[in-house]
């Protein structure tokens, strides 16, 4: 088995200091480079060893290390830099073994010594323990973020929607609580024969040409064959998963219901949990709410923290596929929304699946 990237040097005093206590963080630095080598291998192999990866970070918690290692280095300067060094070394060495690459990765993938969970116990201990805060304030930035975008403008908008042809849906791989599943997710349909993947890119900052130009792999052409819509994944034509329809909203259409989004994951002792809720009324009213719940346990201990926002009241209005909220405190906020008016639920805000 190949060691790497032994002269990499990490500076740890400020983090280990005011995080670990010092204790166990020597190891740090062989932790983080073989994570990232095995990643940047997987990278390097997108068609080989996918499961056994997939597998791989399942076992060894690789989801929760990685929210944790991104909150824990924002806080130290140093270790920022001597990160960004590694990386590009493991970069630069993963290119020069070519064909080697795939190869040596289905070794690491069952090596003892790239199995942290249980080669760095201690510090693993460490990390997870603080998992749960490290994602709940992820979450919390994300939203953050959100308001921090520039304002949209209803009238790009509406003249994006004016193209789209029709909403289909098509399946996908998600990982969520352990598990495999496949979720249904819908697909703009344009007029000029574009299809985009994420129905965001209709309340996208600039609009769907800013979307297309930011995130072009969310993109790609449809057709119809035989009368059937297809559309193209990869280099091959496939038909959608379902081949019903779902047209524009009438303008002015009301819900009259509740509805909410559970998003999460789960790693072996850890475990998050996203909630979303809205509550729409037939006279225009709305409520929404949202809480972040995460918890952990390692070696009999638990670690557990929750965050719930307060409820934002307003008035709504629905147009196309646009959802438009006016919040009471002034706010308005804009959401791409998909339903069947003859049975609206569940429905979809942003590309999310909200059920009764």
């Amino acid at each position: 088995m190949k060691r790497l990237l032994s002269g990499i040097i990490f500076s740890t005093t400020a983090f280990s200091t005011s995080v670990l206590g010092g204790s166990g963080f020597e190891k740090f630095p062989n932790l983080y480079t073989n994570i990232r080598f095995a990643t940047e291998l997987a990278k390097a192999c997108p068609t080989e060893h996918v499961l056994e990866y997939q597998s791989w970070r399942e076992r060894n918690h690789i989801d929760d290390i990685d929210i944790v290692m991104q909150a824990l280095l924002a806080k130290d300067k140093k270790l920022q830099n001597n990160v960004v060094k590694a990386d590009k070394a493991m970069k630069e060495k993963v290119s020069s073994l070519d064909s080697k690459s795939c190869d040596l990765l289905g070794e690491i993938l069952t090596s003892e010594e790239y199995q942290p969970a249980t080669r760095y116990k201690g510090l693993m201990d460490k990390l997870l323990a603080i998992a749960p805060q490290a994602k709940a304030l992820k979450e919390k930035e994300k939203e953050k973020e959100k308001e921090k975008e520039p304002p949209l403008d209803p009238a790009v908008i509406q003249k994006d929607i004016a193209k789209i042809e029709t909403v289909l849906f098509d399946k996908k791989v998600v990982h969520s609580y352990g598990m495999i599943l496949k979720e249904a997710y819908p697909i703009l349909l344009f007029e000029n024969g574009e299809a985009c993947k994420d129905i965001r890119a209709l309340v996208f900052p600039g609009g769907v040409d800013a979307h297309k130009a930011r995130y072009p792999k969310r993109w790609t052409q449809w057709r119809k064959s035989w009368g059937d819509y297809e559309w193209l994944k990869g280099d091959k034509w496939k038909a959608f998963a379902y081949d019903e329809e779902y047209p524009p909203i009438a303008k002015g259409f009301r819900i009259n219901n509740k509805f909410h989004y559970v998003g999460g994951s789960s790693t072996g002792d850890s475990t998050v949990a996203t909630i979303k809720n809205f509550q729409f009324f037939s006279d225009g009213r709305f409520i929404s709410g949202a809480q972040v719940y995460a918890s952990t346990e390692i070696s009999g201990a638990s670690s557990t923290f929750n965050h719930v926002s307060p409820e934002q009241k307003g008035q709504y209005e629905i147009d196309g596929y646009l959802l438009t909220l006016r919040y009471d405190s002034g706010e308005t906020r804009y959401r791409a929304i998909v339903l069947d008016e003859k049975d609206p639920s569940p429905i979809w805000l942003n590309g999310d699946g909200y059920v009764e």
